[in-house]
């Protein structure tokens, strides 16, 4: 499960990981970024909770470990640095790191990000489309929670997939997104539950649905 931010695959896809445990969340933007020269929080820290000192990386990650844990699946944390600190990565390096995850582990089954709305899950998704055409693997992509609710969003991604050749087919899983072990694993997430209060008002609404599209032949 490629998840781009700490918190993004528990979110959008957080009941069918409680139902495979074991299920391992690579999360690309886990990296910790080069210290500010005057130490203030981003404006989105800044409304999770975070002041000027705080070892963000460090509150986010143990937050991560608490929501794995809670679904019985396995964190793994990549380098790369979170848009907000204005350190842009490259979508082949991206795809480098996480076809070597890939490699080593052959699992059964690849679940991806659309990439809706945020830079960071744009380059994720992107990225994993790199890989699409290298793999034999079964790829679903998951629509990503809250964005897949602005209007357009999910729409605009899939007929650029179309065309791309993917043949995007959206399935049903099985899973209920009201699974109370995702909540569960969702309330780890302490500091980003703050921040999405904020900037979307009933955000948890959207999360009690999941959305997947089967990719490739």
């Amino acid at each position: 499960m490629v998840s781009p931010h700490l918190d993004d695959a528990v979110l959008s896809c957080g009941a069918l990981i409680a139902a495979d445990p074991g299920t391992l969340v690579v999360t690309v933007f886990a990296g910790r970024p080069q210290p500010g020269l005057s130490g203030e929080p981003t404006d989105w820290d800044r409304s999770c909770g975070f002041a000027a000192g705080d070892d963000v990386l460090a509150a986010r990650r143990h937050e991560d470990d608490c929501a794995c844990a809670a679904l019985g699946a396995e964190p793994r944390w990549l380098d790369f640095v979170d848009y907000q600190y204005g350190e842009p990565v490259a979508v082949d390096e991206i795809a480098a790191e996480l076809g070597a995850v890939i490699e080593a582990l052959a699992p059964a089954e690849l679940f991806v990000p659309l990439g809706l709305v945020h830079p960071d899950h744009d380059r994720t998704h992107r990225a994993c489309r790199l890989l699409i055409g290298r793999t034999t693997l079964t790829v679903f992509a998951y629509e990503d929670l809250p964005y897949r609710a602005l209007e357009g969003a999910v729409d605009t991604r899939i007929t650029e997939l179309d065309a791309a050749g993917l043949n995007p087919r959206r399935v049903d899983l099985g899973v209920d997104g009201r699974d109370a072990r995702k909540h569960e694993a969702i309330a780890c997430y302490a500091s980003q539950a703050r921040g999405l209060a904020a900037a979307w008002p009933g955000y948890e609404r959207v999360l009690t649905r999941e959305y997947y599209w089967r990719l490739g032949a």
